[in-house]
């Protein structure tokens, strides 16, 4: 289930969790997947509607963090058609959002 904001802006923000089980033994292990998003939404004209964003997919159980990961989004959606585009955010851990997780002797956090 998961929880979400719209203020009056466009601007929303949320999150969203379920039980997993990736049935791994490379470290993907976890049994809980943790979603942050916050994003802009507006209309632009008549039966149309912007989107961009930023989500981070966070799963707790699993040893480090390589199973973490972010996406940044946009989508243009004109009457009941969506056209978007999603893409994968591969940045070093000390330069990701969510720094904080899952810092072990190895990692480091500069912000």
């Amino acid at each position: 289930g998961g929880f979400d904001y719209a203020f009056d802006n466009g601007i929303y923000v949320g999150t969203w969790g379920s039980s997993i089980d990736f049935d791994s033994t490379d470290g993907f292990n976890g049994s809980l997947e943790l979603d942050y998003y916050a994003g802009w939404a507006m209309e632009v004209g008549e039966n149309s509607v912007i989107d961009v964003g930023y989500m981070y997919y966070d799963y707790p159980g699993d040893d480090g963090a390589e199973g973490d990961y972010q996406e940044v989004y946009g989508s243009f959606s004109f009457h009941d058609f969506t056209i978007g585009l999603n893409y994968l955010l591969l940045l070093p851990r000390e330069l990701q959002f969510f720094p904080w997780r899952k810092l072990g002797p190895e990692r480091s956090c500069r912000l």
